[in-house]
């Protein structure tokens, strides 16, 4: 009880001391089990740092300011607690020797985006407890700048000069260090052996460095992720990442993560011997040669390199890569030998490259592995029915901002699983009614900016799961007479840049799903010109039908009038809308089946006029069998459950019945013993 009333009076205490600190805003966080005093200071164009932060304070954010070095001496005041600080973006040009040196508690101090004119030993004071330091950028470093950070493992450094000390590490114990040589054009070949027996990721940016001497990563065998960014070189040495013949290096040939970017070609056995690589990137390489067989690698970026053509070798054995990223890489063509040997392939990124067709069977041997493929930003016109013919995996599909003109009715046939497709940005003018014939869990699909003028009026018969639809940009003047009934949990809808006719269905589409997000505008009848979509009402003259499925006694619907011996004759619908009273007679046929049952009203009146509303009389019969059917159903539940309940509790007493009974035998017969 004491200790959770200490931990209450703690709480109270940090709560009261943290509450008002303006202009910051402060705020009470529960961390590992502590509760700690935060100081949101950032981007308030502050000259300098108020007193009013409460001196418990844990973490501070002065981010994106105007504070100047003169200004950190007031730092002093809110070190005894303070965990975490954050000075990037403002105008500090060095660190005051005392500012910082009762911050005893500090973990994370972040310098990034100013420059320091000089770095020493007395920059940081004794912060033995700094675990991590952010962005620290000057032009000039001394040899024993960091000699006092004696618990940092994670550095991200900026050199502003274009010499850099072999020894400024070799004090730390780093586990990640993120380097950035903006002017320097050679690195030291020793500078990394400080972390011999603690670097496990390094970052090195070098855009003015010409080549990497092949020790540069010598004796680092815990290391597993490397990266390197440069302008200027030509190759890396071909045993930069192991040994070679009669070489008794010990080299990183455990990596898991390599990522090389502006290397102008690589050596093509650069990374033998790796046994663990799982992820590759090879960016923006000018003459590209995939490495000899890397059946581990799960993923493989080749984006901004030059490939033009990819021959079928070319992955063998990648047998389980599952990620394939080769945007942007002037592709022209790609075969499906080529993909053969991707038997696991997952996602395919072909986005922004010049390709003209996609063969048949692309996804043969991965049909059931392939969940992704983005090939927008291309010039392919058509899809044919077998380009992803036997493909069942398929959930998401890009082809956004081609020329496509034409898709074949039966292209995404047997795509069950397709959640999302992309056909905005092209040339299509007419879209088959089968074309989502199978896109049963359809979700998101995006047609816009095409020249479609007419939604066929089966389209979305099967699309019953669809969110989201955009066909903006269009010449589509209405929706499809059965949109309404087919598509029951849109969310959003976007008819913008159409030349949109209000009419009925529609006004009934929007009355009937009001918190359906339509955007648009009418453009016709002149009336409602102008007027946005979320806006419309539905008119007094429309009228009212609608034409639901239920599971019921079977019926079938007549469009038109009919006069049959066997008919039900049902009272006019009550009217709700103040109009000329036409009363029209409503007909049920019944048909005997032993299929699905279908009840549609059929109401004996003329042809239905789209374009003009009519007056009539009528609520929505399909509501109110609707809320009839749930009463019975609801009935039914109820009194299903009593029975069980019932048939339950008599199972219950039967069972004790026979137990007492058991009970009593077995005790007259010990007596007669």
């Amino acid at each position: 009880m004491s200790r959770l009333l200490f931990i209450l009076a703690l709480f109270l205490n940090t709560v009261y001391s943290c509450e008002v600190c303006e202009p910051c805003e402060c705020n009470v966080i529960r961390f590992h089990r502590r509760f700690l005093c935060t100081a949101d200071c950032s981007d308030r164009d502050l000259t300098s740092i108020p007193g009013t932060i409460p001196s418990e304070v844990h973490v501070i954010d002065l981010s994106y300011n105007d504070l100047h070095s003169e200004d950190l001496a007031r730092l002093k005041l809110f070190t005894e607690y303070l965990t975490d600080l954050n000075l990037s973006y403002n105008n500090i040009t060095y660190l005051p020797a005392q500012s910082l040196s009762t911050a005893t508690q500090l973990n994370v101090l972040n310098l990034d985006g100013n420059i320091l004119q000089k770095v020493d030993s007395t920059s940081f004071g004794h912060l033995k407890q700094l675990h991590k330091l952010i962005g620290i950028h000057a032009k000039t470093f001394e040899e024993n700048s960091f000699e006092n950070l004696e618990g940092l493992n994670d550095m991200s450094i900026v050199f502003g000069s274009q010499e850099v000390s072999e020894n400024i590490f070799s004090h730390l114990k780093l586990k990640t260090l993120h380097t950035n040589f903006k002017k320097a054009k050679r690195i030291p070949e020793k500078l990394l052996n400080f972390g011999i027996d603690t670097l496990v990721d390094i970052y090195l940016d070098v855009p003015n460095v010409e080549s990497l001497h092949e020790n540069t990563f010598s004796g680092l065998t815990i290391l597993k992720s490397v990266t390197i960014q440069t302008e200027m070189m030509q190759t890396l040495p071909s045993n930069l990442f192991h040994s070679g013949v009669n070489d008794d290096r010990k080299m990183p040939v455990n990596l898991v993560t390599v990522i090389i970017d502006g290397v102008k070609s690589l050596p093509r056995n650069l990374f033998d011997k790796q046994q663990s690589l799982k992820h590759l990137a090879l960016n923006n390489i000018e003459d590209l040669i995939l490495p000899k067989s890397e059946s581990q690698v799960d993923t493989l970026d080749l984006s901004g390199s030059t490939l033009y053509r990819v021959s079928a070798d070319w992955f063998t054995g990648f047998k389980n890569l599952r990620f394939l990223n080769m945007s942007r890489t002037k592709l022209v063509e790609v075969n499906n030998d080529t993909l053969m040997p991707l038997l696991s392939l997952t996602v395919l990124d072909l986005s922004y490259n010049n390709i003209t067709n996609l063969p048949d069977h692309l996804f043969q041997s991965s049909q059931n592995t392939i969940v992704a493929f983005n090939v927008s930003h291309n010039q392919i016109q058509n899809i044919s029915s077998l380009t992803f013919e036997g493909v069942k995996s398929l959930e998401k599909v890009d082809m956004g901002n081609n020329k496509l003109n034409f898709i074949d009715e039966n292209a995404f046939r047997d795509q069950f699983m397709l959640t999302d497709l992309f056909l905005n940005d092209n040339e299509l003018v007419y879209l088959s009614g089968d074309t989502l014939f199978d896109q049963t869990s359809l979700l998101d699909l995006n047609i816009a900016r095409n020249k479609i003028q007419h939604l066929p009026a089966r389209l979305f018969r099967n699309a019953r799961s669809l969110r989201r639809l955009d066909i903006s940009g269009n010449k589509i003047h209405s929706l499809p007479h059965d949109f309404f009934e087919t598509i029951r949990f849109l969310e959003f809808v976007s008819l913008g840049d159409n030349p949109v006719h209000c009419d009925c269905p529609l006004m009934l589409i929007r009355d009937s799903m009001p918190r359906l997000n339509l955007i648009g505008r009418c453009e016709a009848p002149p009336k409602l010109h102008g007027m946005l979509l979320k806006n419309l009402k539905l008119d007094e003259n429309c009228l009212i039908t609608t034409s639901p499925t239920v599971l019921s006694t079977s019926f079938s619907f007549y469009d038109t009038s009919l006069v049959l011996s066997a008919t039900t004759d049902l009272k006019a619908f009550p009217s709700r809308i103040s109009s000329t009273p036409y009363t029209y007679a409503t007909k049920i046929v019944e048909i005997v089946s032993t299929s699905a049952h279908h009840l549609h009203p059929s109401i004996i009146v003329g042809i239905f006029n789209r374009d003009t509303p009519e007056e009539a009389i009528g609520n929505d019969f399909y509501n109110t069998f609707l809320g009839t059917s749930a009463f019975y159903i609801a009935i039914g539940c109820v009194a299903a459950v009593f029975i069980g309940a019932l048939v339950g509790i008599a199972v219950v007493m039967a069972r004790r019945k026979l137990r007492s009974r058991a009970y009593e035998v077995s005790e007259t017969t010990e007596m007669q013993k």
